[in-house]
This record gives C-alpha cells, sequence and structure tokens, in this order.
C-alpha cells in the first residue's frame, strides 16, 4: 500500500529506523514516511513463541561469547570463510544444536517409557517405591495405549 510521503525536517531525512519510542521513519523508494512506534504490550506470546524468542536470546549471548574470544572467533573463521556472516552462522548453528538435543531428549524420554512397558526393571534399580501391580510382565502390550477410552 502506498502511501504518501510526508515532508519531514532536513535532518530527519537522513534518520532511519526508530527515534525513541515515538516515531519510525521509514525510507521506500517513493519517498520518505514517518510512523508510529508500534505498542506491543498487550501482545501475548503463545508458549512455542516465547521459547523460541528464550532460545534465540541464548543463541545470541552464545555467539557473543564466541565473537569476544580471539581464539575462539579465529577457530570459526575457519569454518565459515566469511567474516561479515560470522555472528549470523554462530546463532543460526547454536539454535540448531539446541534443537536437535530437544529433539533427541524428546525420543529418549519416548523409549524409556516404552521400555518401562515392555521390558522387566529389576528391584535394585527401582527408587525405592513398591508398585501397586505386578512388575512382571508375561505378555507385550501393544504398540499404541489410548487413554481417553
Amino acid at each position: 500500500m502506498k502511501r504518501k510521503p510526508c515532508r519531514l525536517p532536513w535532518l530527519l531525512t537522513f534518520v532511519r529506523g526508530a527515534i525513541g519510542k515515538e516515531y519510525v521513519i521509514k525510507h521506500y523508494r517513493y519517498g520518505i514516511i514517518k510512523t508510529k512506534y508500534p505498542d506491543m504490550t498487550k501482545i501475548v506470546a503463545s508458549p512455542g513463541q516465547r521459547s523460541c524468542r528464550d532460545l534465540f536470546k541464548i543463541s545470541v549471548k552464545r555467539a557473543q561469547k564466541v565473537m569476544d574470544n580471539p581464539a575462539q572467533r579465529a577457530a570459526w573463521l575457519k569454518k565459515v570463510r566469511q567474516k561479515h556472516r560470522l555472528f549470523n552462522q554462530l546463532v543460526k548453528y547454536f539454535m540448531l544444536e539446541a534443537k536437535k538435543a530437544a529433539k533427541k531428549r524428546e525420543m529418549e524420554g519416548k523409549y524409556l517409557v516404552r521400555s518401562c512397558f515392555t521390558q522387566h526393571i529389576p528391584p535394585q534399580q527401582s527408587t525405592g517405591v513398591t508398585p501397586s501391580f505386578p512388575v512382571h510382565v508375561t505378555e507385550p502390550l501393544p504398540e499404541t495405549i489410548c487413554l481417553s477410552g
């Protein structure tokens, strides 16, 4: 949607982006416009968005630590070979690494639950709680268990 460019003071024509938390100066091909700064106070992020934002914050902090250490930076530069893209590549690497670790933990959890239902657990490995059901399973359980009935 093309907006009518507004007349700005001469000094503001050299500014791009936010001015405090009041206005945003945007440069387009057809001219320069001034818009109101977005009010994000009433936005409620979903749990997935919050977890992704937290993951991104952690990845940025780890990438900044690597960038601050000259030895680690030199080692990563040999891998990336593009100096101006190193920070972005580090953030991407750390985010993918965290996602792979989370997926691996999920898979291990599913395996442990499945193995608890299909295999005998010796009493010396138990947590000390006596189960109210027989420990020895004589026949294997079905592949899927439906709890909703």
